[in-house]
């Protein structure tokens, strides 16, 4: 364990240090430009997100549905490790996207309340709000000073907070600019990613912890998450088909260039491994390789999030005034900068470090008798 802590140090100092490369020089040491601001960082910020919406859903479920109860005694560790961990890489992501995160200040002094960004900050705040109030609730029980009738009102407060990551998506729904966005299946799409992100996170989580030897972990715990990822894996790939077909149903028109661009352009290889990775996900954990699926899992849904990104961005409604070599068609691919991700893995590795040192100094915060040795 210690190993593991000094690994994730060594690599959040490492993105420490490639976001401050990224202050002194600016953003264009990153391969972000006019044409695609949001990239690697935005795509960040939409799995932890994910991460804290899906955690606070499965874990305020465990409450209300009775086959969930086996997950009840780790509901604190889950909260924490998802919400608050996931909560954690958002915010980092989002203050190194901006140019300068002083920026962000305004938000606070004028929020446009128009603004789905100013939703979706407000949302992340509930998360927080939401996440807290259970976890103090669950101390209760626990501690028993309240009964479990008392901590079910939170529960399902919580699942409401988890439902509303569909309003992450507003970002992009609401934009009638970018066709491949602008589609009402895409609020879906965002809620399976979330959940097989929450899904994936906690799975890894509590199988470390039973392998360091601090819980108990139920085998139908271990099989339901698997089970619930190959299911969401699988709806996320019928959707990714079914909107790839009625982009290709004509020719010509506004999703064409894009879905063109995916299936037989420069984003194929994207497109393509998008697609090998959430099947070889749904292999892996179908054959009962937890570890490993749920890393591909992850990977499947930043590839599902960067092609979302670049695939719009890159291959615009209109074409820009000027000569073509302005135009984001002309420009190829978008591919991360080594810049991009070391600060990204650094914020990660810190999210990481973060969870774990909690884990081991308020242990007894987290114990919870039957559930821990």
């Amino acid at each position: 364990m210690k190993k593991t802590m000094l690994v994730w140090l060594l690599l959040a100092v490492t993105g420490g240090f490639c976001y401050l490369l990224q202050l002194i020089y600016g953003a264009g040491i990153t391969n972000m430009h006019n044409f695609l601001p949001w990239g690697l960082y935005i795509a960040g910020f939409m799995i932890f997100t994910g991460i804290a919406a899906g955690s606070l859903l499965l874990a305020g479920s465990a409450w209300l549905v009775d086959e969930l109860a086996p997950f009840r005694p780790l509901g604190k560790i889950m909260t924490f490790a998802g919400v608050f961990g996931g909560l954690a890489g958002a915010g980092l992501f989002i203050m190194v996207d901006m140019g300068n995160p002083q920026r962000g200040i305004y938000m606070l002094l004028s929020p446009n309340l128009s603004s789905p960004q100013v939703w979706d900050a407000m949302i992340l705040s509930l998360y927080g709000l939401v996440g807290s109030c259970f976890m103090y609730r669950l101390w209760q029980f626990y501690q028993g000073k309240i009964t479990a009738a008392k901590v079910k009102p939170v529960a399902g407060l919580a699942v409401i907070a988890g439902l509303m990551v569909v309003v992450t998506s507003f970002a992009f729904v609401l934009l009638v600019s970018s066709p491949g966005w602008n589609n009402p299946g895409e609020a879906l799409s965002f809620l399976f990613a979330a959940l097989i992100a929450a899904f994936a996170v906690q799975l890894l989580v509590l199988q470390h912890l039973r392998l360091v030897k601090y819980i108990e972990l139920e085998q139908k715990v271990v099989s339901w998450l698997a089970g619930s990822m190959i299911v969401l894996l699988t709806l996320e790939l019928l959707y990714i088909a079914a909107e790839t077909a009625i982009g290709l149903y004509a020719p010509y028109g506004e999703e064409a260039a894009g879905v063109h661009w995916q299936l037989m352009g420069k984003g194929a290889p994207f497109y393509w491994l998008t697609i090998l990775v959430s099947m070889a996900a749904i292999g892996s954990l179908g054959r009962s390789y937890w570890r490993m699926g749920s890393y591909l899992a992850l990977l499947s849904v930043l590839l599902i999030k960067y092609n979302l990104l670049q695939t719009e961005q890159l291959n615009p409604l209109l074409p820009y005034a000027g000569p073509s070599v302005y135009n984001p068609p002309a420009l190829g691919i978008y591919v991360p900068s080594l810049v991009e991700w070391g600060t990204a893995i650094g914020i990660a590795a810190a999210v990481c470090l973060m969870v774990a040192m909690a884990f081991i100094r308020y242990k007894k915060f987290f114990v919870v008798q039957g559930a821990w040795k």
